[in-house]
This record gives C-alpha cells, structure tokens and sequence, in this order.
C-alpha cells in the first residue's frame, strides 16, 4: 500500500511524540482515511463483494470513525478517564463512552466553523453537519451489521442502512472540514482543518496561534 510509510510514522508520533495537537491530528486523520476507504468502496464497479458482505464493511468503517470522534477529545485527558475506567480500551460504545467524556469535558463535541482567508473564523449555521443525536442513532444502526445474521431470526434489510451512507459521509465531512474543539485538560480551543479531498495532512493549532 502507497500510505504504509505516512501510517506508520503518523502512529509512531501518536505513541512517542505525546504532543496533543499531533495526537488529535493523527485520530483526524484516521477518519480521513476511513472517509476515502468509504468512498472508493463506493465507487467501485463491478463490486467486489456482494452487497451484504460490502454493508457490513462500511458499516464498521463509519463506526470506527463515531469512536474516533469522540475518542479524539481524550488525547490530552487519558490519566483522568482511566483514573475513573480503568478499561478505556474496551468502552468502545458511544452511549456509554459520551456520558463519561462529558464528566471531564461538556464541551467534548467539534463545532463546525467557517475559516475565512484573512484568519477570521465564524460559526457554521448550516444544519448540515453530523450532530451528537446524528451520530447516536448511526451508530445503532450500524451495530445491527457487526455481528452474524441468525438463520433463525428476521432477514436484516440492507437497504435501511444503506440509504444512509452518502448522507452520514457529507454530514461527517461537514462537521470536521474546519472545526473547534476545546481539550479538557488544557483547557485551551483547537482549531482544526482536515483538508478532505486532497493529499494534505490534517492541520490542527491552538486558537490564535499565528
């Protein structure tokens, strides 16, 4: 794969830089990654797996995109959260990771924001943008296609979820293309550019920082 290299060394700064703006960087990126695995999925024709096998994938890609979400906001509160969950690594649902992460920052979510040229930046007003309640009920839906059918139970309806892919990938891209997300333990707004769509890296710097 091309991004063997970029992935390995964005991990190696994420377990050995310990720097907060790189590590929220790297989850961003993350998500990046899984938005363009989606897309090429997507577009591929023929498929090369039969729709049921392809819904289950995306499903898991667009879940672990909502855990990175929110998990994205504890890169700088890690020894808080475990002094309380000493089992961080399997809190894996959103349900039961948002009450937690709201414990130790109510401000957890990103803001969608407009980045104006001149550095001025102003709130996003548009409705188009995955919200805490958006995300809560696309993770239920998605977690009906992680595990086995039961022969014996109801055929699940791949179209439910299905329908909802296209809009989940632009709510999600709307939400973390320019945003604000403040770091509970430093206290401090980041501000944050994914550049989706292009080959740029995910740019994240500390609010009026030049």
């Amino acid at each position: 794969m091309a991004d063997d290299g970029k992935i390995e060394m964005y991990r190696t700064e994420f377990n050995e830089k310990k720097d907060d703006l790189t590590k929220y960087g790297w989850c961003i990126w993350d998500i990046k990654n899984k938005l363009k695995v989606i897309k090429t999925y997507s577009d591929l024709d023929p498929r090369p797996f039969d729709h049921f096998i392809e819904t289950e994938f995306i499903c898991l890609q667009f879940r672990q995109i909502f855990e990175s979400l929110i998990l994205a906001n504890l890169v700088a509160n890690k020894d808080e959260y475990n002094a309380a969950h000493k089992q961080i690594e399997y809190q894996w649902s959103p349900r039961r990771i948002i009450p937690q992460v709201k414990g130790l920052n109510p401000e957890y979510y990103p803001k969608p924001v407009i980045f104006h040229a001149n550095g001025n930046i102003e709130n996003y007003l548009g409705a188009d943008y995955l919200t805490e309640s958006d995300l809560l009920a696309a993770d239920d839906l998605c977690s009906q296609f992680l595990h086995a059918e039961n022969p014996f139970g109801q055929r699940r309806n791949i179209n439910v979820v299905r329908n909802q892919f296209n809009e989940w990938y632009s709510k999600i891209k709307q939400l973390l293309e320019s945003h604000v997300v403040t770091l509970a333990k430093v206290g401090r707004m980041i501000f944050v550019r994914a550049y989706f769509d292009t080959n740029i890296d995910p740019l994240a710097i500390y609010a009026g920082q030049a």
